[in-house]
């Protein structure tokens, strides 16, 4: 009797590549979302104010990603950076402009159909 094992060992090789792509997919969908959360908070932000109030403000959210973790926000280095806690809640002098909250409610609604999409292609074996 013969066999013919080499289909096998393709999707052998198929097989254990398969946590490797689906880290990178991961990585992908946390540093775009990373992303559009920043964006979308200086969009949302910008929509509220006029530009000669804060003019620094919106440039200083920033966005960094790592392979499972990402985070925006308003970098406290940079010009009124340091003013984010205040602007997002208040103070008893100024009324919030809440940008921060409103963006990652958005980006969490987006992320669980984003990691499903990895999931369901991680499991595709072409």
């Amino acid at each position: 009797m013969i066999v013919d094992a080499s289909q096998l060992a393709a999707l052998s090789a198929e097989i254990g590549s398969a946590p490797a792509r689906a880290l990178a997919a991961v990585a992908k969908v946390v540093h775009e979302g990373t992303v559009s959360g920043r964006d979308r908070a200086r969009e949302i932000f910008r929509g509220q104010v006029r530009e000669l109030y804060l003019p620094h403000y919106a440039d200083s959210i920033t966005a960094e990603a790592s392979a499972l973790v990402g985070e925006f926000g308003p970098d406290s280095g940079m010009l009124q950076g340091g003013m984010g806690t205040g602007i997002e809640f208040g103070s008893a002098n100024h009324a919030p402009i809440a940008h921060m909250g409103p963006a990652a409610d958005e980006l969490e609604r987006e992320l669980p159909e984003s990691m499903a999409e990895v999931g369901a292609e991680a499991v595709l074996i072409t």
